[in-house]
């Protein structure tokens, strides 16, 4: 047997009344064992039989250890106001359970609470963080931890439920357990539609598993590292274009022509090449002359047109 004590959800608030409601619903449940307002357990099956309160003691010892972690990994995702307004509709309607069993007690339609309350909070933790894993701790050897992920943890809890529930005769508790399950997967839905509620970017939610979606990609892309990484990009891309622009030349002959600058020294004319560089030409010279830098032959302009000094 092992119990849970942790579950690994990132904390978006901090469970202060989880922690307060914790004692106060494990009150309520010694407090029924203490006046007998617990379903029997007379019977194994169909099977008339004392069962041994040994049964009982380790169904509740697994049943608070499970309301603590799911409780206050819930309650640390939803927030402390929509969390104890949960445990409140899910007290209440066992309120209104109680009292109609009351009316109609000869058929026997007795649901065990703690396990009407633990379902509840199961549900709803199940859509929220079906990913995320729950640690645990074996009581018996080798008496070591381990971890499992919030999904199987989940269907564990309500398949053993269900099983322990026949097992000691509840046979109504099975259905119920079923149906306030669905209630807080309904719940949970319903803080979602009306954006109560939001999922962490690195978390899916059951719906999001089960189409295969990964919205923390979009986050991802959107986040600020990201963005400040590509403003970087951008401004460097702008930077080398305005890098090869400046020393650049445009090739275009018609656009831009050779023009001859006065000679630096005597009987030499200085002309500036397209690709920047000086050049510099006799000025009694009628022969093209290579460019030392890119090779490209300069035609000297006629003397006649320049004062050469």
């Amino acid at each position: 047997m092992f119990l849970p004590y942790r579950s690994d959800v990132y904390p978006e608030y901090r469970p202060w009344l989880a922690y307060l409601g914790f004692p106060v619903l494990v009150f309520l449940t010694f407090d029924m064992i203490r006046t007998e307002t617990i379903p029997e357990m007379n019977q194994i099956f169909f099977i008339r039989i004392e069962v041994s309160s040994l049964v009982l003691f380790l169904y509740l010892l697994w049943s608070v250890a499970v309301l603590w972690t799911l409780g206050n990994a819930l309650c640390m995702k939803i927030g402390n106001l929509l969390y104890m307004a949960w445990l409140l509709i899910l007290v209440g309607l066992y309120a209104v359970f109680v009292a109609l069993e009351a009316r109609f007690r000869s058929y026997s339609v007795m649901v065990w609470f703690l396990s009407w309350i633990i379902n509840g909070i199961a549900g709803a933790y199940l859509v929220l963080c079906p990913e995320h894993t729950i640690d645990c701790f074996l009581i018996l050897p080798p008496f070591r931890g381990f971890s499992m992920m919030g999904f199987w943890f989940v269907a564990f809890w309500l398949l053993a439920d269900i099983l322990l529930s026949l097992f000691l005769g509840w046979y109504w508790n099975c259905l119920f357990s079923l149906a306030v399950f669905g209630l807080g997967m309904l719940y949970i839905g319903l803080l979602q539609k009306t954006n109560l509620i939001q999922s962490h970017p690195d978390e899916r939610t059951l719906w999001q598993v089960l189409k295969k979606s990964h919205p923390e990609d979009r986050y991802w892309q959107s986040s600020w590292s990201v963005r400040k990484q590509q403003e970087r990009n951008e401004e460097s891309l702008e930077l080398k274009d305005f890098s090869i622009k400046t020393e650049t030349p445009d090739t275009d002959l018609n656009e831009q022509k050779e023009k001859p600058i006065l000679p630096m020294k005597q009987n030499n004319l200085a002309i500036l090449c397209q690709c920047g560089q000086i050049v510099y030409i006799p000025a009694e010279s009628n022969k093209k002359t290579p460019c030392p830098s890119c090779g490209r032959f300069i035609q000297p302009p006629k003397t006649s047109e320049f004062n050469i000094q």
